[in-house]
């Protein structure tokens, strides 16, 4: 079984998560929507968290599941599901930037500037 403090980052990982993905989701305001595809009237925001990294609600999920398992389980399966959770979002953020390039040619450069889940 892990340490006792490794356990608690997990809270702490999980509630960083929550923090991300619901600053994520206020920023994007009207232009939220679960589906890969861009609201027809929306705007392409790259400020705030946007300026930091390109899908901060995946982010946010990605934090929350591993550090939820982190919390429950060990340092061993948060790493996979993180990992598998990073593939996940992976390939659905390439499907949803495809649809961004499409509606916004601006998006190329933002996203040659601004990382995919991590501002590292």
């Amino acid at each position: 079984m892990d340490p006792r403090w490794l356990r608690h980052l997990g809270l702490v990982l999980a509630g960083a998560g929550i923090v991300v993905g619901v600053i994520g989701a206020l920023a994007l305001g009207r232009n939220l929507t679960p589906a890969t595809t861009p609201v027809d009237d929306g705007r392409l925001i790259q400020s705030g968290i946007y300026a930091r990294v390109r899908h901060p609600i995946y982010t946010g999920v990605i934090l929350v599941v591993a550090g939820y398992t982190l919390w429950w389980t060990n340092w061993r399966d948060a790493l996979l599901v993180g990992w598998l959770m990073m593939l996940y979002f992976g390939a659905k953020s390439g499907a949803e930037e495809r649809k961004l390039l499409a509606q916004f040619p601006e998006y190329d450069n933002y996203r040659r500037r601004v990382p995919r889940f991590f501002p590292f």
